[in-house]
């Protein structure tokens, strides 16, 4: 630290903010003692703030790399097939969507269960969660693409965060088809509707009539 001296010929002492050298004699008795400004210290000063924003701009830039190539919910498809499921009729969106989430709750379900019972190992269990994280993708493309075909509100996918649509207007869709196809049509129906489907046959007849809206 540089060393200043008072007219007095004392050593100056800096003030404990630092920014003002005193004279440890003369100011107590002085009260217009003169003052000088710390210029090493603010010299400091300023290479901290600089230092701070340089930190600053790097973690911004480093946050908008990320941002610009993270997986987005409702964007990322997972394993979907992108076109089949553009070109996807209503009914064909929900058979989906039920089975996708399906499979992700009994993983989910049956995991927990196993795990918890020491029937699996933890290694076992933790690749059941990260296949439960990629299955997520799927659902929530499926999600979004539904409610965009169909004109269910949903805010425009973001990064870090979930599709979420208007949760009372997609349950009525989805009770509508899950009611139809699940309780409706009768066992025989269903597997008829299956093979059909599986074949690429009309199946018009087996499909709900009405509308979900109503």
């Amino acid at each position: 630290m540089e060393k200043r001296y008072c007219y007095c010929g004392s050593e100056m002492m800096p003030t404990e903010d630092g920014d003002i050298y005193i004279c440890p004699i003369c100011s107590p008795n002085n009260p217009n003692q003169t003052q000088f400004p710390n210029k090493g210290h603010s010299g400091r000063g300023a290479a901290v703030r600089t230092a701070i924003k340089d930190t600053e701009k790097a973690n911004a830039e480093a946050e908008a790399e990320r941002a610009e190539n993270a997986r987005v919910y409702g964007i990322d498809p997972g394993s979907r097939d992108v076109e089949r499921i553009e070109n996807a009729a209503e009914w064909e969106l929900f058979l989906e969507y039920y089975s996708v989430t399906k499979i992700a709750w009994r993983l989910n379900h049956d995991g927990s269960r196993d795990h918890s019972r020491g029937h699996i190992s933890d290694k076992a269990w933790a690749s059941m969660q990260k296949d439960l994280a990629e299955l997520q993708y799927d659902i929530e493309y499926l999600l979004y693409a539904i409610c965009k075909k169909i004109g269910i509100d949903v805010p425009d996918p973001e990064v870090d965060k979930h599709v979420s649509p208007d949760r009372e207007t997609f349950m009525k869709w989805y009770r509508f088809y899950n009611n139809h196809f699940m309780n409706t049509l009768s066992d025989k129906e269903w597997h008829t509707f299956e093979t059909k489907r599986k074949n690429g046959e009309d199946v018009s007849a087996y499909l709900p009539s009405g509308d979900w809206r109503k």
